[in-house]
């Protein structure tokens, strides 16, 4: 299939694009290097880049008609939530105005994929399952809140399956943003007592592998008569930050622990966020990492990168 990949240069893009050229598909990227790097473009296989900011109309959109995809990946948005907070209008600008223009170019495709958000719901102490209502508490996830409805409607309109993927906590190789790892990774550059915010609320922590298999489940399973629909990629257990500190130092032969900061909790926090993925399962899917197993291999990129 011809594939385009929107964000193909940032963290899940970079896994996602040569799993897709090592299936045999051919790739388009469009990358405005907001959060993406260049050297993540893979430059063997049948791959293509062009560089572009989807908000506006400029080579990129000739790129696009040229190549005629056949699928479409949407991961380009705005999605460090401290940032999205302190700057709403460039996150609904992206996140929506930008998704709209994908959208549109995309009528003549036989499938969409968006990364939507766990931001979607709101506060809940049990995992997350699709059927609840979305209730986003943060400007991040609105915006993603109105992808979902934007991919519906579109989706009816234009008689293309359209598939919303609800991310949960990705880590691994290549996070392009400060996140809790790479923040706890930075900071043990130069000590053991890692500084955090809060450290007892738990978070879904999903291996980027496990993201882009999900994906991938995803995409070969695009029925055409079920117009719109959307799923949970998570792995399902739910781990505080102190935990994932000591998983990391373990990993890294180090006596990592994790001390509360009182400066660095965020309002928006919530205690729990984990998902019930027994819908992606449907598809053939399941996650292979634990946080133990996720740690292990970041930690072993790190010595080789």
């Amino acid at each position: 299939m011809r594939v385009v990949v929107t964000g193909g240069a940032g963290f899940v893009g970079s896994l996602l694009v040569p799993t897709l050229l090592e299936q045999g598909h051919s790739v388009l990227v469009v990358d405005d290097f907001f959060a993406g790097k260049e050297e993540y473009i893979p430059t063997t296989g049948d791959i293509r880049f062009v560089k572009g900011d989807i908000r506006e109309d400029s080579e990129w959109v000739d790129a696009w008609k040229a190549f005629d995809p056949e699928w479409v990946v949407n991961l380009a948005a705005v999605h460090y939530i401290p940032y999205c907070n302190k700057n709403w209008q460039h996150t609904i600008d992206v996140n929506v105005g930008g998704f709209n223009r994908i959208l549109e170019l995309s009528k003549g495709a036989k499938g969409v994929v968006a990364a939507s958000s766990a931001a979607v719901y709101g506060p809940n102490d049990d995992p997350h399952h699709e059927s609840e209502p979305m209730q986003p508490t943060d400007v991040y996830g609105l915006t993603k809140k109105i992808n979902e409805d934007q991919m519906e409607v579109w989706s009816r309109w234009n008689k293309v399956p359209v598939r919303a993927m609800r991310f949960f906590n990705i880590y691994g190789p290549r996070e392009t943003n400060p996140h809790l790892i790479p923040e706890i990774l930075l900071q043990a550059e130069t000590r053991d007592d890692i500084q955090l915010g809060n450290l007892e609320t738990k978070r879904d922590f999903t291996f980027v592998g496990d993201i882009v298999s999900g994906v991938m489940a995803i995409l070969n399973n695009l029925d055409p008569s079920v117009p719109y629909d959307f799923y949970n990629i998570g792995s399902g257990y739910e781990y505080n930050a102190r935990e994932v500190t000591e998983a990391l130092g373990a990993a890294m032969g180090r006596n990592l622990t994790a001390v509360s900061v009182p400066e660095r909790y965020r309002p928006s926090d919530r205690m729990h966020l984990c998902a019930n993925n027994a819908k992606l399962q449907t598809l053939g899917w399941k996650a292979e990492y634990d946080l133990e197993r996720g740690v292990a291999e970041l930690a072993e990129w790190l010595k080789s990168s």
